[in-house]
C-alpha cells in the first residue's frame, strides 16, 4: 500500500511538472494573429483645451478592439502618444491596462500633449497607437495602426517677455523676465536690476528668447513710448527698477525702487525704514535685523507710503499690496529675504541667525 501511495504521489508530481512546462512552452510560442485596432477617436479629431475649464472633466476616450493571439490569454495594452512627425522615436506611455479603453480628463490630456512636445496654445498633431503583449515572460508585441488627433494644449504659466541688456551681457536666453496678468494680456510687469542700455524681447513659438525674435525699444523721441524693431535702446542709470511695459499700447515706465522694512516689529518702529540690500548673484534683497514677536511690520519702497508696499499674502502664498504682517516668530535677529525675481509671484523668508 505504501508503494502504491508513493507511486501515485510521483505520478501527480510528474504530471504537474509536465503540465507547467507545457504551459511555459505555450506561453513562449504564442504567435500574434491580429493587433487591437483603435476604434475611437477618429483620425483628425480636434481638442482645444481651456485652462479655465475644470481639469477633471473627461474629454477623450480611446477605445480599441482586443488583440488576437490565437489562444485564450490575458493581454496587456500600452497606450502610447508621440508628436506627429517623430515616428514614435520617444513615445510617451499614457496608460498600461488590461482593458480595451481609457478615458483622459482635461488635465491629463493637457499634460500628455505638453509631455509629448506640443507647445502651449498652438495646435499640433499627436499620434496614438496601442501596443499589446501577453504572458509574464513577454511575447512579440503587436502594434495597432496609428490614429492622429489635433490638440491645442495650454500652460498656466503667465506669458513673459525678457529684458536683455547691459546689466546682464545682452543675452536674451538668461535675461530677467516680465510677466503679464494672463494669456492674451500685454500688461507686462516685474522687478529688474538695470544698468544702461536694454530692450524688451518676445519669446518665439517654442518659448525661447533669442535675437531675431520680436523686440521693442525706445522710439528715440517720446518718453515712455515703445517701438517695435529697429529701435533705440532703452536707458537707465544703475539701480533696481519696477518695470511696466505694454507691448500692445507700446508704452513703458521704469521706476527706481529702494526697498526696506518698517513697523513696530523693527528697531525703528513705524518712524523709518531699515534698508534691504540687493544681491546681483541671487537677484534678491536681504537684511539682518532684530525683530519683535507679535508686532506689526511690512515691506515699503522708497521710504514713502502709497505705491510700493507689501504687507499680506494672497491665496497662493505670494506677496500682495496692502495690510501689515504680524511677526509670529520668537523675538531675535533674523535674515530676511525679499524675492521679487519672479514676476507677479513675489515672496519672502525670515530665517533666525
Amino acid at each position: 500500500m505504501k508503494n502504491i501511495f508513493k507511486f501515485l504521489l510521483f505520478t501527480i508530481f510528474a504530471f504537474t511538472v509536465i503540465s507547467c512546462d507545457n504551459e511555459d512552452q505555450e506561453q513562449l510560442t504564442i504567435t500574434p494573429v491580429g493587433a487591437g485596432e483603435i476604434t475611437s477617436p477618429e483620425t483628425g479629431s480636434n481638442y482645444i483645451l481651456n485652462p479655465e475649464e475644470s481639469q477633471t472633466n473627461p474629454i477623450l476616450t480611446i477605445t480599441w478592439n482586443a488583440a488576437d493571439y490565437g489562444v485564450p490569454t490575458g493581454i496587456s495594452y500600452k497606450v502610447e502618444f508621440a508628436k506627429t512627425g517623430t515616428s514614435f522615436s520617444e513615445p510617451t506611455t499614457i496608460s498600461s491596462t488590461t482593458n480595451t479603453f481609457i478615458t483622459l480628463n482635461v488635465g491629463e490630456l493637457n499634460g500628455a500633449a505638453v509631455g509629448s512636445g506640443l507647445s502651449p496654445f498652438i495646435e499640433d498633431g499627436i499620434d496614438i497607437r496601442i501596443t499589446s503583449t501577453v504572458g509574464s515572460l513577454g511575447s512579440t508585441p503587436q502594434i495597432s495602426d496609428i490614429v492622429t488627433i489635433f490638440v491645442t494644449p495650454f500652460t498656466t504659466d503667465l506669458p513673459t517677455i525678457a529684458v536683455p541688456g547691459n546689466h546682464q551681457g545682452w543675452d536674451p536666453a538668461s535675461a530677467p523676465l516680465l510677466a503679464s496678468s494672463g494669456f492674451g494680456k500685454t500688461d507686462y510687469v516685474g522687478y529688474v536690476w538695470l544698468d544702461g542700455g536694454h530692450k524688451f524681447i518676445a519669446p518665439n513659438e517654442t518659448g525661447g528668447f533669442f535675437w531675431g525674435n520680436t523686440d521693442w525699444g525706445w522710439d528715440g523721441t517720446n518718453a515712455g513710448v515703445l517701438v517695435e524693431q529697429d529701435e533705440k535702446d532703452l536707458e537707465a542709470t544703475a539701480g533696481y527698477y519696477y518695470i511696466e511695459a505694454d507691448t500692445d499700447k507700446l508704452t513703458y515706465k521704469e521706476s527706481a525702487v529702494n526697498w526696506g522694512i518698517i513697523g513696530e516689529a523693527t528697531p525703528t518702529g513705524w518712524d523709518s525704514d531699515t534698508d534691504l540690500v540687493y544681491d546681483a548673484t541671487t537677484k534678491k534683497l536681504s537684511v539682518d535685523i532684530n525683530m519683535i514677536n507679535g508686532k506689526g511690520w511690512k515691506f515699503r519702497g522708497n521710504n514713502e507710503w502709497g505705491r510700493f508696499e507689501f504687507g499680506s499674502l494672497d491665496a497662493d502664498g505670494f506677496l500682495q499690496a496692502g495690510g501689515d504682517f504680524t511677526f509670529d516668530q520668537p523675538s531675535g535677529n533674523y535674515h530676511i529675504v525679499l524675492d521679487l525675481s519672479k514676476p507677479r509671484e513675489y515672496s519672502y523668508t525670515a530665517t533666525p541667525n
